[in-house]
């Protein structure tokens, strides 16, 4: 089953190509790292991906189903960059601001139900932070919101998670939690998983498939496929090309 098809996509800012010509598809249950150096266009991919960026020209599907009339993004978790800068006089508890991501796919009046608060409960204890349920999510540090945001991100049971890079502001201790958390979904539950990150070096250690963008696509494939591509060892350098490989190991 296809989850999402990119095609021929094309993005400019003013007169700057941010994407150019690109493509590929997302099968269900793949787990992307999706890297490359600042301004390659990651984030930007990512934010049209979810219809919140203009596209030029090209063609995205989610679910079988063109962008402009998708519409079940209950089915769709994300996690933007830039949590830590959330406004601190924000009015709303950890709690709430996990039920936020339930609230979304419902119809008016829309209200949390008992199950919801289970569900709600659920996400918190994901990241060790159901302690936090009732406290001011403005009190919070960096650290502890971040952590709300991914169980927002998680709370409605999402077929398909777009994380851009999740692990900031996280502890060493929390971050290792998270990814075995984003491991166990992707492999029991077949959660489907697009994770932007500048780690190209150790994300072979949870991803299954490596997505390199400079602005167009350099490499997208399994990670044993791009350590031994000879076009990779040019583009990269033979060094550095055994190194990514050899942390991936």
């Amino acid at each position: 089953m296809q989850i999402a098809s990119i095609k021929n996509l094309n993005i400019n800012f003013g007169a700057l190509k941010v994407i150019h010509d690109v493509s590929f598809e997302v099968a269900k249950g793949d787990y992307i790292g999706l890297t490359g150096a600042n301004g390659a266009g990651k984030t930007t991919l990512l934010r049209a991906i979810l219809g919140l960026e203009k596209i030029k020209s090209g063609n995205i599907k989610l679910f079988g189903t063109d962008l402009s009339n998708f519409s079940n993004w209950e089915d769709i978790g994300y996690l933007p960059q830039n949590i830590t800068s959330f406004n601190p006089l924000f009015p709303a508890t950890a709690g709430e601001v996990v039920g936020l991501g339930l609230l979304s796919q419902k119809k008016f009046p829309r209200f949390i139900n008992r199950r919801d608060h289970e569900k709600i409960l659920s996400a918190l204890q994901m990241f060790n932070i159901e302690n936090l349920k009732d406290r001011s999510v403005g009190e919070l540090s960096g650290g502890q919101q971040q952590r709300v945001f991914l169980a927002r991100a998680m709370v409605s049971e999402p077929k398909l998670l777009l994380l851009d890079e999740p692990s900031t502001a996280l502890d060493p201790a929390t971050r290792e939690l998270f990814f075995e958390t984003i491991g166990r979904l992707n492999k029991e539950k077949q959660v489907t998983i697009i994770l932007v990150t500048h780690d190209i070096g150790s994300v072979g250690h949870y991803a299954s498939r490596l997505l390199y963008i400079d602005k167009r696509v350099i490499f997208y494939g399994k990670f044993s496929d791009f350590c031994s591509s000879h076009d990779m060892s040019s583009y990269f350098g033979s060094s550095s090309q055994h190194i990514i490989c050899h942390q991936h190991d």
